[in-house]
């Protein structure tokens, strides 16, 4: 079977929850961002992996360094949520190749349980994605091996027919050595890639 993996943030939506967003939370709450990414490091593979709730990061995250600015955990969350936003076109690509080419079409992307579901529902996804392969509810993160072989044997994907889009290189590698065809990220060449892939398995290979 035909499946078309495709990571979320850096791709079709801005990042949740990246270096740039924790920086500006930083200076609109005046946390010391030096603590706060000391951390943010120590749990962010558990708030990824689902094991450690968005309630649970800020209190040893936000909290445990502390902030002059009262601020309430739910508060917190709203602005955690505004740095989430489209990127550029490139979903519209999508649901526009889809209209066309109705394959299956999955989400495998690592991101924490609360922040992608507010994703999911705030952009409408699960009318353009058929799954979510998400490491908060997998308990495993790209670039882990088992994450792509989980993902290949759940959608009963045939990987040298699939493809993976991902934003960053670490994650191609995996997938790449697994058989599937991959594809770094890149929105002036999305809609070529797409319809290369929709074509034969030899018309699509490469990409990386």
């Amino acid at each position: 079977m035909r499946v078309l993996f495709c990571d979320l943030g850096g791709c079709f939506l801005s990042n949740a929850w990246d270096h740039a967003a924790r920086r500006r939370a930083c200076e609109k709450f005046g946390i010391d961002p030096g603590r706060f990414e000391v951390l943010h490091a120590s749990v962010a593979e558990g708030f990824e992996k689902g094991s450690l709730t968005l309630a649970e990061y800020l209190a040893r995250t936000v909290f445990a360094v502390g902030s002059p600015v009262a601020v309430s955990g739910e508060e917190f969350m709203d602005f955690m949520k505004s740095c989430s936003g489209k990127l550029g076109d490139a979903l519209d690509v999508l649901v526009d190749f889809r209209r066309e080419h109705p394959v299956r079409c999955v989400v495998l992307n690592n991101e924490s349980r609360e922040l992608n579901g507010f994703r999911i529902e705030k952009f409408g996804l699960r009318e353009t994605f058929d799954a979510f392969f998400s490491s908060c509810y997998l308990g495993l993160r790209k670039p882990e091996a088992a994450i792509y072989r989980l993902a290949i044997e759940v959608t009963g994907a045939n990987p040298q027919e699939s493809l993976l889009i991902d934003d960053r290189e670490e994650n191609l590698g995996p997938a790449a050595d697994l058989g599937m065809q991959t594809f770094l990220f890149d929105p002036a060449g999305l809609a070529r890639r797409l319809r290369a892939w929709s074509g034969t398995p030899s018309e699509a290979t490469g990409g990386r």
